[in-house]
C-alpha cells in the first residue's frame, strides 16, 4: 500500500510541474553554434569528385601518398592544416590512430624516398577555398562548416579524447 501511495503522490508532483517546465523551454540552455562537442570531421573533396568512392582506408592512403590518382587519372592533392591545431590533431587521430607528431616521423622517412608529405594550409576557410578551386583537393574541416562549394566523401567521429576541438562553426 506504500509503494502505491507513492506512485499516486509522485504523478501529482508530476502533472503540477509539468506546466512550469514548459514554460522555462524556453529559458533552457540551448548549445551554441561553437560548442564543437557534438561536431564530426567532414572529409571534403573538391565537387567533381562528389561521385568518387573515398572510404576511410582509400582516404588514408591518398593522406600517406600511397594512392596519387583517382579513377579517372585526376591526381589527388590531399591537405593539411598546421601540426599544431586540435582539428589537425583530431584528423590524425580518427584517420590513422596517430597523432601529427607520429605522421611527421612517418614524413621524414617518406621524404627520403622522394614522396613530400600534403600541403599545409592556415585555416579551416583556406581549406574550403583551396578544396572548392583545386580539382582533385582533399582536405578536412568541422562538418558545421561545410559549404555548398565542396561535397563530403567521409565523416570521422571525434573521439573524446580529442573533444577540446577550438576552431569554430561560426
Amino acid at each position: 500500500m506504500g509503494a502505491l501511495r507513492s506512485v499516486v503522490s509522485f504523478r501529482r508532483i508530476a502533472t503540477s510541474i509539468a506546466p512550469f517546465l514548459l514554460c522555462m523551454l524556453p529559458y533552457a540552455p540551448a548549445t551554441s553554434a561553437s560548442d564543437n562537442s557534438a561536431h564530426k570531421i567532414a572529409v571534403i573533396v573538391h565537387r567533381d569528385m562528389r561521385n568518387e568512392r573515398l572510404n576511410q582506408t582509400a582516404l588514408a592512403n591518398i593522406y600517406r601518398r600511397k594512392l596519387s590518382v583517382d579513377s579517372h587519372g585526376q591526381t589527388f592533392v590531399p591537405v593539411n592544416l598546421p601540426v599544431s591545431t586540435t582539428l589537425r590533431e583530431a584528423f590524425a587521430s580518427a584517420m590513422f590512430q596517430q597523432s601529427p607528431q607520429e605522421m611527421e616521423a612517418y614524413w621524414n622517412e617518406q621524404y627520403y624516398q622522394g614522396i613530400s608529405p600534403p600541403y599545409v594550409l592556415d585555416s579551416t576557410l583556406s581549406m574550403l577555398r583551396f578544396v572548392a578551386v583545386t580539382p582533385g583537393a582533399i582536405g578536412y574541416v568541422l562538418d558545421c562548416q561545410v559549404t555548398n562549394d565542396v561535397a563530403v566523401a567521409l565523416v570521422l567521429p571525434i573521439d573524446t579524447e580529442h573533444a577540446a576541438i577550438t576552431e569554430t562553426c561560426d
